[in-house]
């Protein structure tokens, strides 16, 4: 498992934040994603990504892939 921060530096909320990984160990990646439900403004909440190797031993990207207003 991975653990990823989520911070939201705005002052404005995000609802159903979606965070995605894409882990480099063989010939195809391997993903994990992981929907925050409530970030309120100005706070950090924490999400873990799952992956079946290592995601200290290899190639990792991390990024948000989408929210909505609540």
């Amino acid at each position: 498992v991975l653990e990823v921060t989520i911070r939201n530096r705005s002052r404005a909320t995000a609802a159903a934040v979606e965070v995605e990984g894409e882990l480099r160990a063989g010939s195809e990646p391997e993903t994990s994603s992981a929907t925050v439900d409530y970030v309120p403004g100005e706070s950090v909440r924490r999400a873990g990504l799952f992956f079946s190797e290592d995601p200290r031993r290899h190639p990792l990207t991390l990024r948000a892939t989408g929210y909505s207003e609540p």
